[in-house]
């Protein structure tokens, strides 16, 4: 089971990388007011 929990961690790790990246490209491109509540949010 401990290979389940280390897949989960760096899936987790690696969403939570992602939605930084997304987060500063739309902030480059359009006005400040995007922010993350603008997204659905998924719950892991």
């Amino acid at each position: 089971m401990a290979g389940l929990s280390i897949l989960k961690f760096s899936i987790g790790l690696f969403y939570v990388f992602l939605r930084l990246f997304i987060e500063t490209s739309i902030r480059e491109i359009e006005p400040a007011e995007a922010s993350v509540h603008d997204f659905p949010v998924i719950n892991a």
